[in-house]
């Protein structure tokens, strides 16, 4: 073990920061579950640190603070909406959401989804930016063309086949 076991057996203990982050995860303002007992060093010390650095600033802390402030303050409608947004999210059932409605669950899903389409949008701009750039270098010759279009024909049935596992 890289660390030493005295330290190790400190972070175990309930008073501890590795402990309090770990519980964290499991018990906060959006959900209150049961916190499991018997996790091995590594992925304890490493849920700890991701409840401290993401968890907490940024899924807790905008639901807390701006979401649900925002929801409370505009009262029924924006509860409704909100508790909408959720379940049309859950609907798409390649989402893996299984979890009831909870309050702001609906805005944040709705904010993760455009975050990931912008990121998605990004992706394929680049790609896009790279095969021009590649078709220009080998459009001199027909066996460069060739090699371009097989090229992207396959990245293309690729990207179908795993879409298709992935989602059926």
């Amino acid at each position: 073990m890289l660390v030493k076991r005295s330290i190790v057996e400190k972070w175990y203990q309930r008073d501890s920061w590795v402990y309090r982050n770990f519980s964290y995860l499991f018990s906060n303002p959006l959900w209150d579950k049961r916190i499991p007992q018997g996790f091995t060093v590594c992925p304890y010390f490493w849920m700890s640190m991701f409840s401290l650095l993401i968890f907490r600033p940024f899924f807790v802390a905008p639901i807390k603070y701006i979401v649900l402030p925002i929801i409370n303050a505009l009262g029924k409608p924006a509860h409704a909406l909100d508790e909408a947004v959720f379940n049309a999210v859950k609907s798409f059932k390649f989402l893996g959401i299984d979890k009831d409605y909870f309050k702001g669950g609906g805005f944040m899903l709705a904010i993760l989804g455009l975050l990931l389409t912008a990121a998605l949008t990004f992706i394929g701009w680049a790609f896009v930016g790279c095969a021009i750039k590649i078709h220009a270098a080998l459009s001199t010759t027909n066996l460069g063309v060739f090699t371009f279009y097989s090229m992207l024909s396959f990245v293309i049935l690729f990207s179908i086949i795993c879409c298709c596992g992935c989602c059926c």
